[in-house]
Parts: C-alpha cells; structure tokens; sequence
C-alpha cells in the first residue's frame, strides 16, 4: 500500500512516547532496556476484530483490536504480537505490516500526523537523490544501514544500540532531520526540508521519507537472507511515545526461520 508524503506502506510518502519521545543520544539505551513487554496487561481470551476494511488495499488485516496476542497471516516470517485495546492492525501484505496507537488513524498515517508501528521485511537506504531506489553502495545488514543513517549529514541520529526483537538480532537508533539541513526533494511543497530515509526491495514495497515533523525509531534486524525494519514513528502532539511503543515491539516473536 503507497502512502503519498508521510506513511508506511507502498507509495512515495513522506515519513512514527512513554509521554515524551527519546532524544537522539544516550536516553535511548535506557528507553530500550527498560522496554519489558510484561507491562502489557495480561491477555484476555482474544476478542473476535473487527473485519478489517482499510482505506487501501492492506491484505487481510484485522482491523481495530481488542485486548489479546494475535498473528499474522500473511507476512513472513509470520508476526505474533500483544495489544492492549484501541490498536488497529491496517496492513498484512507479504513485506509490509502496520499497527496504529489507539485514537490513530489509517487516514491520519497516510497524511502524516498519526503515529504507527510499521513491519518491512527487505529494506535498504533510499537513494539521497528522493528517486525510489537503494542507495547505490550501501550494505542492507543492520550494521550498514546503522552506519549509513549515523554518518548522514540530514540527520540527527542517537548511537546505534544493541538489540534483540522477537529472536532476530541488530541495532537500533532515533532519527530526526538535523537542525541544519536544508535538503529537499523535487516533489516537495515549498521546499520543505526532507531526508529519503527507506526503500523497499521485496518483498516488502515502501518509500519513507523524513521530515521535520516527527522522531523515527528504526529496529534494524538481520536475517540470513536479508533484513527486517520496524519503524516507529512519534510526532510530539500524540499523546502516546516512544517508551510506550516500545512495549508493544518487545512483545513480538518472529517465527523461526528454516
């Protein structure tokens, strides 16, 4: 699913808090360590979703959820994950899965003021010249794209930190556009200052550009044919951040790879 200017699935979008976000730098490690998914209240028999009737085409999600742990049914590797009531599953597609924070919306990621949780299965680092491809000569490990985005003059990047997410390990970092920059792209409205941060190789199909208006937390998790991204996306005027994001993606489990 493309998202013009500001989503997370399949089109040229631009650009995803405990109650404030963590600021690139050291407060990061610690907003990771202290993630601990047996925060979330203890499930209660899955409630039935709702059928799910996304504004784009997002494969057979479920919609808005209830209290409970659930699983993908299309994704690979498949997704098993626990929310709390309020979170809204808008994508299931083979590369690319989407959960959106209670009081977001499908139509707020797609206009660039909602926050999500956002799954990319085949990712590498968008071309700098906003054309939607890799940039040439850039690895697709989590090391290499780690070290790209920390040595990107755009951005503002926080120290990569170890991690592990639902048995796959890598990286993960805060990015904001760096207060001096002043890159755009050509399809932008009266220049605003924007960075092309990700692109999807399959099978996941995405392409998320940043701009001023949040913080983004990229997982960079390897796998043996490739790599997984989970994005998450923050704007200060939401009520949840970061911190509380966190919760939901140490949740996650991975099935195993064969």
């Amino acid at each position: 699913m493309k998202r013009p200017a500001a989503s997370v699935a399949l089109v040229l979008t631009l650009a995803l808090v405990g109650c404030s976000s963590a600021p690139a730098g050291s407060t990061l490690e610690s907003s990771v360590a202290s993630a601990d998914a047996s925060l979330l209240p203890s499930p209660t028999p899955t409630a039935t979703p709702s059928t799910c009737n996304p504004l784009e085409d997002g494969g057979p999600c479920l919609g808005l959820l209830s209290l409970g742990t659930y699983t993908t049914k299309v994704f690979t590797p498949s997704i098993t994950y626990t929310v709390t009531d309020g979170w809204g599953n808008w994508e299931d597609l083979p590369g690319n899965f989407l959960l959106v924070p209670p009081g977001e919306e499908l139509a707020g990621v797609n206009g660039d003021v909602s926050d999500f949780i956002g799954i990319y299965h085949g990712v590498a680092a968008a071309a700098a010249d906003c054309q939607e491809a890799p940039e040439p000569g850039v690895g697709s490990s989590a090391q290499a794209l780690a070290d790209w985005f920390s040595n990107h003059p755009g951005l503002d990047a926080s120290e990569p930190v170890p991690v592990v997410i639902g048995g796959l390990s890598g990286l993960v970092l805060d990015v904001t556009i760096a207060a001096d920059w002043t890159g755009s792209c050509s399809f932008a409205q009266a220049r605003e200052r924007l960075v092309p941060l990700i692109v999807g190789t399959g099978p996941a199909r995405l392409h998320r550009i940043l701009n001023a208006s949040f913080t983004t937390r990229l997982y960079l998790l390897d796998l043996v044919d490739g790599n997984i991204v989970i994005e998450v996306v923050d704007h200060p005027e939401v009520d949840l951040g970061l911190d509380d994001y966190a919760v939901i993606v140490e949740s996650i489990k991975f099935a195993t790879q064969s």
